[in-house]
């Protein structure tokens, strides 16, 4: 494990190597080493992707991580979901957040519905964070989504989040 560890902080490497070291880690569920990388400065957009998605199986509903563990990576995740410079790292954020069910995320899912980005990714992943949540909020925000004025790719994607949280109604 220290050795993937090394691999995956390293500057120097190629980014592929790094995001399957990360990836390996993940799967043999090192929670310790996914936990010191959250707090690591990772430079290139594709390890913070990777970090995201393993957070999210390591601190979701049947993850090994430890309470302080996922309450840590909430904390990183909401951080990278408002304020990383990349789209798609936020997005990956966003929809660890939501696989973990991180009820402070809520307000950073609401937020994200009015975020412009290409392809109206992180408007796509905040709705399906919000389903993944499944908070009741998230009905009233996916209705409005679903209304003409938003593109049309990321309509069916609030409306398929209006049929998870429809129990809500």
């Amino acid at each position: 494990s220290a050795a993937l560890y090394s691999l995956a902080i390293a500057r120097g490497e190629n980014v592929s190597i790094r995001t399957a070291a990360i990836g390996t880690l993940a799967s043999r569920r090192d929670a310790q080493a996914i936990d010191s990388l959250v707090n690591s400065v990772i430079d290139r957009w594709e390890t913070r992707v990777a970090i995201a998605e393993a957070l999210a199986g390591m601190c979701g509903l049947d993850g090994p991580a430890s309470e302080a563990m996922k309450q840590r990576a909430a904390a990183t995740l909401i951080r990278r979901a408002e304020k990383d410079a990349s789209a798609r790292a936020r997005t990956a954020a966003l929809a660890a957040l939501g696989r973990m069910r991180a009820p402070d995320a809520l307000p950073v899912f609401l937020r994200a519905l009015d975020a412009e980005s290409g392809d109206d990714r992180i408007r796509q992943a905040a709705l399906g964070a919000l389903a993944d949540l499944d908070a009741v909020e998230g009905l009233a925000a996916a209705i409005r989504i679903a209304q003409p004025g938003y593109l049309s790719r990321t309509r069916p994607v609030a409306i398929d989040t209006i049929a998870r949280l429809a129990h809500h109604d």
